[in-house]
C-alpha cells in the first residue's frame, strides 16, 4: 500500500473508534438522544473524517438511539472553564 492509501486507512479506523466509543458511552448510559460537541481539525476538516463518524455510529448504535455532532468553536476551552468551577 502505498503512503495515501495507509493514511486514508489510518484516519477511517480512528473515526470508527470514535464512533465505537460514542455508542458504547450511549449504550451504557442509556441515552436515546446524544449530543457530542466536537472541535479541532482532525474532526472537522479531514476530508470525511465526521462523515464517517456519523455512519459508523448509526450502524452501532441500538434502534431509537440517535447521536447528533456539533460543530462548536473553542468548546475544550469552555468544558475546562466549566470543570474549573465546579
Amino acid at each position: 500500500a502505498d503512503a495515501r492509501e495507509a493514511a486514508r486507512w489510518v484516519v477511517e479506523r480512528s473515526a470508527d473508534l470514535v464512533a465505537a466509543g460514542l455508542a458504547a458511552l450511549a449504550r451504557e448510559l442509556k441515552v436515546a438522544n446524544l449530543a457530542v460537541q466536537a472541535e479541532g481539525t482532525l474532526f472537522w476538516s479531514t476530508p470525511g473524517y465526521s462523515k464517517r463518524v456519523e455512519r459508523t455510529l448509526v450502524r452501532l448504535l441500538p434502534k431509537g438511539f440517535t447521536c447528533h455532532l456539533l460543530r462548536v468553536k473553542d468548546v475544550n476551552l469552555v468544558g475546562a472553564a466549566c470543570a474549573a468551577l465546579s
